[in-house]
């Protein structure tokens, strides 16, 4: 009889047995009785279910038998040498938390028998607890006192840190809340009580289950138990809890292991290239397997009409839109389906993560045909435009511009639009203030209020609403913007050239008006944030209107591009149960996304339904040191401390036999251009291009160009008064203009900084950036 196998998450070939591990679990699949398995429970066991099996003539599979309803199943644990292999099996137990509805791996010293009361459980936990808190302190007062040794130097005083016990009482949650409501081990609750630290929590708990570790790190976090249960999808769980009658069966052990929260710990039946990608150890990546149970619900949920996930750097939004559009794809293979993002190395970058996820996924042989087709957003606009045909343009030219003529428009640079504005301007600009007058507000009000709402006369924009706009127009200025805009259109159709936002208004028109169908019925959007008026446009008349039509990931503290927009005024509508928020960072240790988060401070950030984007329970599962503050008194200083920091960290990656990549990002071309140069200087290894090697782990970028990207260590540069926020994008602007484009520099650095995965350092020249966190510029 067959049987089912589940992986357990630390599952992997530990001895490099490669195709004999894999035809053991394909044995265990086709028929567990084989006798060259050898499948035998083990004496004294804390758990019944336990068995070991011969994986070869020295190792043994240390795994679970399941007997449910409807299926046999094998739980896979860990491949040992033989001794070792029963030695563990005896301290494993499968249980199945009544609470959460979900199952759990379990340490256990003894045999638990049925005779143990609750009160004794709870002793033990207390006994193990104070164990596990005083062999932790020791190991930190010793680090401490060595660290103390080396470095003899003056410090201010430690601001202490309020217990884990004390954040919980201040949020009101009992510790009957947290057994009773929650869920939580009586060793986990013991932990939470006693602890001095969150850190010593997060260290105490590296081995609990992982749905636990995320609930304690988000309670931690300040979010409330109600949040956590919604957040790991609990109270599907807990329901589904309620309608199996024996919580001790193995039937129930099956069904918890499907839970959402379940699947962070099991792998439920993994296909034959994940089994061999998971147990080669390869170029398995844990994303494609695993996922959050808010992740999940967003991959998997029916929108009447759009939907969208939103949440901070390293949340796994990307993740959840390539899973999304695998999901539509598996629901309806002949579906026409775009994925798309902001830039072409983004669109690239899908288009590697698609790949991995599904090797096979069925590739649209042109944009609008059946399968999947991956394009940044102006590729698509600009493909559109050139197979269009010429009666085509010249209407979308003549309706949507005032312009006459057939021809195929290119891009205009932003130093080609700047220029057309000046000069417009000047000469229709009438008594518009200088600040009302500047290219930037110019440009900010053509593309966020004339081509969102479509308006191609004077009279609809002296009557069109502003939604947005913080600088207010009276007639007489808007009369005279409107004649600027005019003049602006002329000198496009003299040079053949559009906007950006213009052209994918453009190629909007041109789908709209066509007679067949529209091009997609699925489209899914990465990084949507920074798309501008010209793009919403565009998008929403290539998909047909209906279920699933848009989904889209954003994050409106990373928009570094462009003005905040409302995605109502395109149609598109992600309120309330459209949308879902991702809280849990699993890219940036705890240390580097505190800092990070810190530079967001001060300042109000909107999303793209006009609601209040805050960072409430946004937390990170992983820990590290501390960022760095690098203080150079000159651009040579600079480079010269990098130098040596980067040879530092190769050095102990060599030593280590580890993989680093390294990201030295700028705010601006220039200083790119000159640390790049120095950092050669000193022989430091440079990548070529954005994508870092083993051979060459340290790559240069422009911090918009980081963008989408991670690294082991990042330095920021330059990250000084005269370099962030460039006082020159904001010079004559109006108040309005003048935040806004404050608010995008302090996103940019924002991204940059949680481009960081381990190291952060912060390095700067003189003056520190006023935009940095107060304790670095105080």
């Amino acid at each position: 009889m067959a049987a089912i196998v589940t992986l357990y998450k630390t599952f992997k070939d530990r001895y490099g047995l490669g195709s004999q591990l894999i035809d053991f679990v394909n044995k265990l699949m086709e028929n567990p009785a084989n006798p060259s398995l050898h499948v035998e429970p083990v004496v004294q066991a804390a758990d019944k279910r336990v068995r070991t099996a011969r994986v070869t003539q020295k190792y043994r599979a240390v795994l679970f038998e399941l007997q449910g309803t409807r299926e046999r199943q094998f739980v896979l644990i860990d491949v040992l040498n033989h001794d070792d292999a029963y030695d563990f099996a005896t301290t494993k137990q499968l249980s199945f938390n009544h609470i959460t509805g979900v199952t759990e791996l379990k340490d256990v010293e003894a045999p638990i028998s049925a005779a143990v009361t609750q009160e004794e459980i709870e002793s033990r936990a207390k006994q193990l607890a104070a164990e596990k808190l005083a062999q932790l302190q020791a190991e930190e007062e010793a680090a401490k006192s060595a660290a103390e040794s080396a470095a003899e130097e003056e410090k201010a005083p430690a601001v202490a840190e309020p217990t884990p016990a004390t954040l919980l009482k201040a949020e009101g949650i009992s510790e009957e809340a947290l057994s009773d409501e929650l869920g939580l081990s009586p060793l986990t609750v013991e932990i939470l009580l006693t602890a001095r630290t969150v850190a010593d929590v997060e260290e105490l708990l590296s081995t609990h289950p992982e749905w636990e570790r995320n609930a304690v790190i988000g309670l931690m976090a300040g979010m409330s138990i109600a949040e956590i249960r919604a957040d790991l999808r609990l109270d599907e769980s807990r329901d589904q809890a309620a309608r199996i009658e024996d919580h001790e069966s193995d039937e129930a052990i099956i069904e918890g292991m499907k839970t959402p929260a379940g699947k962070m710990e099991f792998i439920v039946a993994p296909g034959q290239e994940d089994l061999e990608s998971i147990i080669s150890g390869g170029s398995f990546d844990a994303w494609r397997v695993y996922l959050h149970p808010n992740q999940q619900r967003a991959v998997e949920a029916q929108h009447s009409g759009s939907g969208r996930i939103t949440g901070g750097a390293g949340t796994g939004k990307t993740v959840v839109v390539v899973h999304r559009t695998k999901h539509l794809l598996d629901q309806n293979p002949g579906a026409r389906v775009l994925l798309t993002t902001y830039t072409r190395d983004l669109a690239n970058a899908l288009k590697t993560q698609m790949n991995l996820l599904d090797p096979d996924f069925p590739e649209a042989s042109v944009h609008g045909a059946p399968g999947l087709w991956i394009s940044g957003v102006d590729a698509l606009v600009a493909d559109v435009i050139r197979n269009s045909q010429p009666l085509e343009r010249e209407k979308a030219l003549r309706d949507n511009f005032g312009i006459d003529g057939t021809f195929t428009p290119k891009a205009l640079d932003s130093r080609e639009e700047r220029n057309f504005w000046e000069e417009s301007v000047a000469v229709k600009g009438g008594d518009l203030s200088p600040e009302k007058a500047h290219p930037t507000f110019l440009s900010q009000e053509y593309s966020t209020v004339i081509l969102t709402h479509g308006v191609t006369d004077e009279r609809s924009y002296l009557r069109v609403r502003r939604a947005g706009r913080g600088t207010p127009l009276s007639r007489a200025e808007r009369k005279a913007v409107w004649a600027t805009v005019e003049m602006f259109h002329a000198k496009c159709a003299s040079a053949r050239k559009l906007t950006f936002a213009a052209l994918a208004v453009l190629a909007a028109h041109i789908v709209e008006n066509r007679d067949s169908v529209r091009m997609f019925d699925h489209v899914l959007i990465d990084e949507a944030q920074d798309f501008h008026a010209g793009h919403w446009r565009f998008l929403r008349a290539c998909v047909v209107e209906g279920p699933n039509d848009i989904f889209l990931a954003e994050d409106s503290h990373q928009r570094i591009y462009g003005q905040r927009l409302v995605l109502s005024h395109y149609g598109i509508h992600t309120r309330g149960r459209a949308s879902t928020k991702l809280r849990v960072n699993y890219r940036t240790t705890a240390q580097n996304l505190g800092y990070a988060s810190a530079i967001l401070d001060g300042t109000e950030w909107i999303d793209s339904e006009e609601e209040v984007d805050d960072l409430h329970g946004y937390h990170s599962v992983r820990r590290g040191p501390a960022p760095t503050i690098l203080q150079s008194a000159s651009k040579s200083e600079e480079a010269e401390q990098v130098a040596a920091l980067i040879a530092e960290w190769i050095s102990t990656a060599e030593q280590d036999d580890t993989e680093i990549s390294v990201g030295v990002l700028t705010r601006t071309r220039q200083r790119m251009t000159e640390i790049s140069a120095q950092l050669g200087e000193h022989e430091v290894p440079l990548a070529t291009g954005r994508i870092t090697t083993a051979e060459r782990p340290v790559s240069v970028m422009t911090m918009h160009n980081a963008k989408g990207l991670e690294f082991t260590h990042v330095v920021l540069a330059d990250v000084s008064a005269d370099a962030l926020p460039q006082a020159y994008l904001m010079r004559g602007l109006a108040e309005a203009e003048r935040d806004d484009s404050l608010q995008r520099e302090r996103a940019l650095l924002y991204v940059a900084a949680s481009r960081a995965r381990d190291l952060l350092v912060v390095s700067t020249i003189g003056e520190a950036s006023a935009l940095l966190p107060a304790e670095v510029t105080a």
